[in-house]
């Protein structure tokens, strides 16, 4: 329910809740007016107001420097090198003798392998079922009439053939010379005496008697081509021997007996039974069974070496291998078997090959590898690791294979022993092992860097290839020499951490941006600057001994000990960075960064003072452009270098002298604020403002400045703001003042600091000399600290004016700095006006007509007298006067009866008060120290007037008001507090006579008090719909006028069968919710009679009532029982208690009273109502 003021609370601790519950069951819901100046005329909003009276204004910390970027250099990598396929393997260093090479390699022996099964010309191998049947001969009585090179097949079986005819069948059988397979299964064959087939490839005589040896290892002699033979069930098996012989007479046999022959197998009984002059050929034999064991190589069609490119054949226990043929070789694996030498295997003609693996070998000279190796041209990737006797070898490997192709970054070998060859130990190989000397290795290490940088083609074979180039990254090299006369076009150039000394050609860079030289401990830097210094280009460069830039580009401090610190190229060492710009920067406009690190504001000015130092400095005080660096040039240059890192807000800075052109750069009349030119160390000499005319905003604290009169402000008609604390300035207070008048627009200056303002005194007479201070619209608000009213009251009252022009001053001051300027135009349109805090002693409200709220709290009235036009404020609502030095509380009470509309007022802690409020709400105090300040002035007071000075004050004062007594009374809150029923009861029994009080209808009153309070006092009671008097502590309750109400809630208070009547209810026809819980009914028959008087009512609630204590069926039947109006159809009341009423239940109460035929009666009548 909605209080008197629409639930709205005083600014402080005046607070109107919104329900005045009488024993604060409720928490009041109030809402805080903040009253606040919305003026845009004003700069609070912009600023934020962070000063006040005690706190300076200033513009915060502010680092120049923060507006630098880094710069977007990026440079692009030409075209054509992006378009450069990189070659798989690299071209032979210059001056390497190519064709002498060439005939060395021709003069290494090898053998020209061919593996057996290509050793002639045979047709592939047919099994029985790819022979086409014309030439198959499956009849022996047909062997006559059958030509010889017409059979391929002969295949018999089961034949039983006496001594004769088996002699006579393999005579027949032995003049098909042409015959591949011959199969002769169960034929009774005891010998194969005398069979001789040249081409037979297939022999199946598999269960017949054969037993002799010797004949049947002739057979397989005489059968060269042989590669599957079946001797299976045969006597001739029981003979151990047998298979060792058949291996060692006929080794590259596949398969005997149906198994498959495995290497090792055959190799041993050669070993065991061979001829020698087999045995002296095992080795080769075994890597011929290798290679026509590969299924891809069974497969040529003949025998093209040319075509292998891969080879893997590790842990074969291969002695020698024969690579001499397989010229497109380019992967070799012969690791873990058992190979002891090179020499004639032919690796010296495999011109393609670029990794062998020759690792877990029996190599024990390391000579026949130096012999061998060298020559296989494009080698990059070599091992011979886990060799047994082989020890110390990497740097003669390396040596020996200096001059191999390599890959196009590398030359030699790129990885040995599964390990990667650096360029450190490459030239380590040349010292120690080539006995080369130091000039030697120097030279040769720039070489190899650069072909590791770009690649030993494209320096080679592209014309003017390094003239293209445009980036070059050499860090992390060693280098110790260098020449850069080839490189025309470079833009990057990264020489970090290198062990340069000197380095020349670097002044040829005409296109160099980027150059870094870091850590190079040697390096003579006055040679570099020298070159350096004839460039025009550099954007960053870098010259620290001790500077460390992780992998992703942060800068990393050395650990570097205190003394290591001070060496002249380290990044601690400030007075080298000076140096380095003061060489580089006038014939480098853009160089931006040193060393990581953006050149900040500082170090360019102190450069340039470095550089126009003649005496000290390797410079003429003139640069390329003729400039001559004088001290007020130098301080032109940081004035305008200030204004171009402040005004621009591009990422493309100028920073040059010659290049930095503010006002043909920059539309600056249309620039309104330079806030960050403190701390710059600028001086008169350089500042100059003559051109931004529309300056509102200038922060020149914490610099050099001496004269404020020599800045250029003249001009600067719009300026609100400068900031000029903290400098040298030495002007006369007398002529800032007069500066100060003739600023019309400016609000806030700052001189603290200064010499000119270095004393309280000297503030307090410069407000005294500023004539504006003595008027009402007086722009400037601020003079470091805010400037107070008293202080321009104080001010002008000591240099003459008189009490009544102070006091209009500060008044007609305080309205202007509390109200807007719209609000200033029209004060009679004025509600609410706040001048609390103030120090006022008389003002003058006559022309505020309207005013709903009126704050004067912590001020100095001393009557009500002095506030002229108060009596006069008859749609006044809020008076607080706390904290004033008010004497009389007669004159207070006899002012509150002429402010009809007042419903809260502030009167504590003035001089009539004894003691303060109890419970004061400190946080919305004003100002405690002013309140400390008016109790010496209480103590005072007490001690004149002790007879006349009642303990309780509040009470005391309140019976003043006879005002309260009257029902209608809209005063409902003095200071933090309401005005309780129990004072009110006090001030009726103060203002009336005994009997009076003894009649007085004390319920009633308390009603009418409470319901007043709940309502808005200015809405007719028949527009009231809904009223909320719960928890009242009510008896009485009088509600009849209101006619229109909806809902009415009564919950929680004293209301007994006694204090009811149902007349207040009968006016109430429109009544459609009532909620009577938790007060005191104890008879039913008192809510049947509001059922039965309420025609429209449809929600009930009478829980927690003497005669309704719960919700249980046999009291919802007790009080149907009782109203006529529930048991009639048509009745409107459809929950009770919140629970929907149902005809079951009223039909029960109807035949409670009833007989039963009178019940159905009713009951049908009721079914058909509902």
């Amino acid at each position: 329910m909605t209080g008197i003021i629409d639930g709205i609370s005083l600014l402080g601790d005046l607070i109107l809740p919104r329900l005045s519950s009488l024993k604060n069951k409720k928490k009041s819901n109030t809402v805080e007016i903040k009253f606040q100046s919305d003026d845009k005329y004003h700069l609070d909003s912009v600023l934020k107001k962070k000063y006040s009276s005690t706190v300076p204004f200033t513009y915060g910390e502010c680092n120049i420097d923060q507006e630098l970027k880094f710069p977007t250099c990026v440079p692009e990598i030409p075209k054509f090198m992006q378009q450069i396929m990189e070659p798989p393997s690299g071209i032979f260093l210059p001056g390497f003798d190519i064709h002498g090479y060439e005939k060395r390699i021709k003069k290494k022996p090898f053998i020209n392998f061919i593996p057996h099964i290509f050793s002639r010309k045979v047709s592939p191998l047919r099994f029985p079922k790819q022979i086409p049947k014309k030439q198959q001969l499956l009849n022996p009585n047909k062997l006559k009439q059958r030509k010889s090179n017409e059979i391929s097949l002969i295949s018999f079986s089961k034949l039983k053939l006496k001594a004769k005819q088996r002699i006579i069948l393999l005579q027949r059988i032995n003049k098909f010379k042409y015959v591949e397979v011959l199969i002769l299964r169960n034929c009774t064959i005891n010998s194969v005496t005398g069979l001789s087939l040249p081409g037979l490839r297939i022999c199946d005589l598999s269960s017949n008697k054969i037993k002799k040896i010797k004949p049947t290892i002739m057979f397989l002699k005489n059968s060269p081509l042989l590669e599957i033979l079946d001797l299976r069930e045969n006597p001739i098996n029981s003979k151990k021997i047998l298979k060792s012989l058949i291996l060692a007479n006929k080794p590259r046999l596949t398969l005997l007996n149906g198994i498959e022959i495995e290497t090792d197998e055959r190799i041993k009984a050669i070993e065991q039974h061979g001829s020698e002059e087999l045995i002296s050929q095992i080795g080769k034999i075994r890597w011929d069974l290798t290679l026509s064991s590969i299924s891809e190589i069974r497969s040529m069609p003949g025998w093209y070496p040319q075509n292998l490119v891969n080879l893997i054949l590790p842990n074969l226990k291969l002695t020698e291998f024969h690579v001499g043929t397989f010229r497109s070789l380019q992967f070799l694996d012969l690791s873990s078997n058992q190979i002891e030498h090179l020499k004639g295997t032919g690796l010296e003609r495999c011109s393609k090959l670029l990794d062998l693996n020759l690792a877990n070998n029996k190599i024990i000279n390391i000579k026949q590898v130096l012999n061998v190796i060298p020559f296989c041209s494009s080698l990059q990737r070599f091992s011979i690791i886990e060799n047994e006797n082989l020890q110390d070898y990497r740097l003669s490997v390396i040596y020996t294979c200096r001059f191999l192709k390599g890959t196009n970054r590398q030359p030699g070998l790129s990885i040995f022993d599964e390990k990667p060859v650096t360029m450190n130990e490459y030239l380590l190989a040349l010292e120690k092992i080539g006995n080369e000397s130091k000039e030697t290795i120097s030279v040769m290490r720039w070489e190899l860097s650069q072909i590791n940088q770009f690649g030993n083609y494209q320096i080679r074979k592209i014309p003017d290839f390094l003239k293209k180039v445009t980036v070059a990254n050499f860090s992390n090299l060693k280098i110790e020499f260098l020449t850069l006369q080839k490189y025309k076009n470079l833009t990057v150039l990264n020489l970090c951490n290198n062990n340069i000394k000197k380095i020349q050609g670097l002044n040829n860079l005409k296109n160099l941006k980027i150059v870094d030289l870091s850590r190079n401990p040697f390096l003579e830097i006055e040679p570099v600057y020298e070159q350096l210094s004839k460039l025009h280009n550099l954007i960053s460069v870098s010259f620290a001994t001790d500077l460390e830039i992780d992998e992703g580009g942060v800068i990393v401090l050395d650990e570097i000990e205190p003394y290591q610190k001070k060496e002249k190229l380290s990044i601690y060492n400030k007075d080298y960075r000076i140096e380095v710009i003061s060489y580089l920067f006038l014939n480098n406009p853009d160089l931006q960064v040193l060393d990581s690190e953006l050149i900040s504001f500082f170090e360019r000015v102190d450069g340039l003072i470095q550089a126009s130092n003649v005496k000290t400095h390797h410079h003429k005080n003139k640069s390329k452009n003729n400039i001559i660096l004088t001290e007020e040039y130098i301080e032109k240059y940081r004035f305008n270098l200030a204004l171009e890192l402040t005004i621009n807000k591009t990422n493309i800075k100028k920073f040059h002298p010659s290049k930095i052109n503010i006002n043909k750069d920059y539309a600056i009349k249309n620039i309104t604020k330079l806030t960050k030119l403190s701390n710059l160390g600028l001086k008169n000499l350089g500042i100059n403002l003559h051109n931004f005319i529309n300056l509102q905003e200038i922060n020149l604290s914490n610099n050099n400045i001496t004269d404020m009169f020599a800045l250029g402000l003249e001009n600067l008609k719009n300026l609100k703001i400068l900031d000029l604390s903290f400098n040298n300035i030495n002007n006369g207070i007398k002529e800032i003042a007069n500066w100060i008048d003739e600023r019309n627009s400016l609000e806030i200056l700052c001189l603290r600091g200064n010499i000119c303002l270095n004393s309280d005194e000297s503030r307090k007479n410069l407000i005294g000399y500023i004539k504006s201070m003595h008027e009402v619209k007086s722009r400037l608000r601020v003079l470091d600290t805010e400037i107070t009213i008293t202080e321009r009251v104080v001010s002008w009252k000591s240099i003459g004016a008189t009490d009544e022009q102070c006091n209009e001053l500060r008044f007609k001051a305080t309205i202007h700095t509390r109200l807007t300027r719209e609000e200033l135009s029209n004060l009679e349109k004025i509600k609410v006006l706040d001048l609390s805090n103030a120090e006022l002693e008389q003002i003058d409200l006559t022309q505020f007509k309207n005013l709903k709220r009126l704050l004067l709290r912590n001020n100095n009235f001393r009557s009500l007298s002095n506030i002229e036009g108060l009596l006069q404020l008859d749609k006044l609502e809020v008076l607080d006067l706390r904290d004033n030095k008010l004497p009389d509380p007669d004159s207070i009470a006899s002012l509150l009866k002429k402010l009809p509309l007042l419903t809260s007022f502030g009167i504590n802690n003035n001089v009539f008060n004894k003691e303060y409020i109890e419970e004061l709400d400190t946080d919305n105090n004003s100002n405690s120290n002013n309140i400390n300040s008016d109790n010496d002035h209480n103590n005072l007071y007490k001690k004149k007037h002790k007879k006349k000075i009642n303990k309780n004050w509040r009470q005391n004062f309140l019976n003043k008001l006879d005002k309260l007594m009257d029902t209608k009374c809209l005063l409902r809150q003095l200071d933090s507090k309401d005005i309780t029923l129990e004072e009110l009861f006090l001030v009726l029994k103060d203002n009336l006579s005994d009997k009076e009080y003894k009649k007085l209808n004390k319920e009633q009153f308390k009603f009418e008090i409470t319901i007043n309070r709940r309502l808005p006092f200015n809405k007719r009671k028949s527009k009231f719909k809904n009223i909320d008097l719960s928890y009242c502590e009510l008896t009485t309750i009088d509600i009849s006028p209101y006619v229109n109400l909806v809902k009415l809630s009564l919950r929680g208070n004293l209301i007994t069968d006694k204090t009811f009547s149902v007349n207040y209810f009968k006016w109430l026809k429109n009544l459609e919710g009532l909620d009577f819980r938790d007060n005191k009914i104890k008879k039913m028959q008192t809510f049947s009679q509001i059922i039965d008087n309420l025609p429209k009512l449809k929600y009930l609630y009478i829980i927690q009532n003497p005669c309704y204590s719960q919700e249980k069926p046999s009291n919802r039947l007790k009080l149907f029982s009782l109203s006529e109006k529930i048991m009639l159809p048509g009745s409107n009341l459809t929950h009770l208690n919140g629970n929907l009423l149902n005809l079951h239940e009223i039909c029960l109460a109807i035949a409670s009273l009833q007989n039963k035929k009178k019940y159905a009666n009713i009951s049908q009548k009721c079914d058909n109502s509902k």
